[in-house]
Formats: C-alpha cells, sequence, structure tokens
C-alpha cells in the first residue's frame, strides 16, 4: 500500500490567508454598508454559502483534510468553546431592542450551552461520545438560530437587519460558516476514526486461537 503523500508546508499559509481574505470581506461588506442594502430574504442565504463553501472545499481537497486531520479533533472541538463569547454580544442587541428577544434568547443561550459542551468534550469527556455530543448539539444550535431568523424575517423583513452591521455581522457572516464547517469536518474525523477501530484486527494469543 502507498504512503500518503507528506503535507504541503504551505497549506497552513493558504489556509490562514483564505479565512483571513473571508473575514476582510466581512468587514468591508458591512462597514461599507453593502451587507445592509441587500434584500431583507438575501442575508440568510448567503450565510448558509459561508458553511456550504468549506464544507466543499474540504472534501474536494485531500491536503486540506490532511491539514484538518493534523489540526485534531481535540482542537477542532476547542475552537466552539469560543461561542460564549458571543452570547453577550446577543443580550446587548437584545437590551437595546435592535433584534427580537426570541432570536437573543435562542441564539445566545445556544451558544452558551454549545461552548459549554466543547469546554467539558476536550477536558473532562474526552471520548467519542462526548466529542459527538458537542458537534451534533453545536450544530442544531445554528440550525435553530437560522430557523427563527428565517421565520422572523418573513413576518417581519426589518425583524434581524440588525445582523448586516457590526459588529455583529461577524457571527452569521464569519463566525457561523467557519464554526459549522469544522462540525461538519469532526463528523467526518469522528467517523473515520469509527471505521479504523472496526477494521484494526484482534489479535489473538495461542491459547485463545485453539
Amino acid at each position: 500500500m502507498s504512503k500518503p503523500l507528506p503535507l504541503s508546508r504551505s497549506t497552513p499559509f493558504w489556509i490562514t490567508a483564505a479565512v483571513l481574505s473571508w473575514l476582510a470581506a466581512v468587514l468591508a461588506a458591512s462597514a461599507t454598508g453593502w451587507l445592509g442594502s441587500l434584500s431583507p430574504l438575501a442575508p440568510p442565504p448567503i450565510a448558509a454559502l459561508t458553511m456550504i463553501v468549506p464544507i466543499a472545499v474540504y472534501f474536494s481537497l485531500p491536503g486540506f483534510r490532511e491539514y484538518i486531520e493534523s489540526v485534531g479533533l481535540r482542537r477542532l472541538t476547542a475552537i466552539h468553546i469560543l461561542r460564549i463569547t458571543a452570547a453577550p454580544l446577543f443580550f446587548w442587541y437584545g437590551a437595546h431592542g435592535l433584534l427580537p428577544k426570541v432570536f437573543v434568547d435562542r441564539a445566545a443561550w445556544g451558544d452558551i450551552a454549545a461552548g459549554m459542551l466543547a469546554l467539558v468534550a476536550v477536558t473532562v469527556w474526552r471520548r467519542s461520545a462526548g466529542y459527538w455530543l458537542a458537534h451534533l448539539f453545536g450544530m442544531a444550535d445554528f440550525f435553530v438560530a437560522f430557523g427563527t431568523a428565517m421565520t422572523l424575517t418573513r413576518q417581519n423583513p426589518a425583524a434581524v437587519h440588525a445582523v448586516t452591521g457590526l459588529p455583529m455581522a461577524l457571527i452569521p457572516f464569519f463566525g457561523v460558516g467557519f464554526l459549522a464547517s469544522t462540525h461538519v469536518m469532526a463528523y467526518h474525523l469522528l467517523v473515520r476514526q469509527q471505521v479504523s477501530r472496526t477494521r484494526r484486527p484482534t489479535i489473538l494469543h495461542p491459547q485463545e486461537s485453539k
């Protein structure tokens, strides 16, 4: 069996450049008012696209997958602890009447729970079950927030318009796509680990083989 090609030294550079370019594009689009000038129905599909593109790149480029594997499941999960820091921003927007309370409550408390589960998974419950729970709940939290935003927008097109301005724009147009894509990458790593364990040959002692 041929050995896998070594990871290119330039891969981390290009990944970092792509992420920073993505971040800069969101900052520019929001600061210039471009995001705010779009139809109220446009932000949700744009946010969804930011999830789809990294996932497509992950499954299309072997070098990228190898890099993510080198990062490891633990660090990939630890990134989600940062979601706890998004909650105060949601609460601030809610307190000032900039976002509907139902959206703020679901998004903020969901991020707190997702961040705490990630913290438990990387510190206390460092098993497959812990990682699965953290990543499944984390993705479910995104779907709940996304679905809530879509429902509110249908009822009132201006309901969540505040997410197009800074600093809130960084969450749906950068943070969600970045973190949601890492959930899918984590699922892939977890499945590969499970397949590897099931295919691992069992070595029997002479007495057991009789």
